[in-house]
C-alpha cells in the first residue's frame, strides 16, 4: 500500500481543522486495502479538552465504533498529520 496519498489527505484535513478554529492537527485510520475507517480533527480547542489530539480521538472512536477490527487482530494504519512534540515530565525521563 502506498502512503503518500493517505499522508496528503490527512494534512488536507488539518487544514481543515484550523479552518474550523482549531489545532491544525488530524488523523486516519486505514485498512490494509487502503480503505479509510475513520478520520478525527483535533478537538482540544472546541472540546475545551487538552487530551482531544486528532490520534487519541482516532483510537478512542476505533475502540469505540469499530471493536470488530480490533478484535479481529486487523491490519490497520494510524496516520497523523504531525508527529506529536513529547511533554510533561516523562518525556524527560
Amino acid at each position: 500500500m502506498r502512503h503518500e496519498p493517505f499522508i496528503r489527505h490527512v494534512n488536507t484535513l488539518a487544514a481543515k481543522a484550523r479552518s474550523q478554529g482549531e489545532n491544525p492537527f488530524a488523523a486516519l485510520v486505514a485498512d490494509a486495502y487502503g480503505y479509510i475507517i475513520l478520520e478525527t480533527l483535533d478537538g482540544a480547542v472546541g472540546q475545551e479538552d487538552p487530551t482531544a489530539h486528532a490520534e487519541t480521538l482516532a483510537v478512542r472512536e476505533l475502540a469505540k465504533h469499530h471493536q470488530d477490527l480490533l478484535d479481529s487482530d486487523a491490519d490497520l494504519t494510524l496516520y497523523t498529520s504531525t508527529e506529536e512534540p513529547y511533554s510533561g515530565p516523562a518525556s524527560n525521563a
